[in-house]
């Protein structure tokens, strides 16, 4: 898939999530949730350049839908799907709340 056209789109979902995960962190410290929002923001754009890396998902829920699914830090679920060109990011979940 040629990246350079590959267009990144966050549902209103993945957006919830995010404000979700910055208002969770910033009642800790503003200042690190912004950063790590932006982290989580860099790290979902950056799914565009090699938007297959990341495996489909072993979740039922997800596996039939043929959604991959990306960790970052070790805690954090991107739930995305390429379609055409276009890299959609269904949702961010926290890694505990698929357990």
């Amino acid at each position: 898939m040629d990246s350079q056209k590959t267009v990144v789109i966050w549902k209103t979902k993945a957006e919830k999530s995010l404000q979700g995960i910055y208002d969770f962190i910033a009642n800790d410290s503003i200042l690190y949730a912004e950063k790590f929002v932006n982290k989580l923001i860099d790290f979902g754009h950056n799914l565009n350049l090699f938007p297959d890396k990341y495996p489909i998902c072993r979740q039922q829920k997800f596996l039939k839908r043929s959604y991959h699914c990306a960790v970052f830090e070790n805690n954090y679920l991107f739930v995305y799907k390429v379609v055409r060109k276009q890299l959609i990011i269904y949702n961010i979940i926290h890694c505990k709340r698929l357990r």
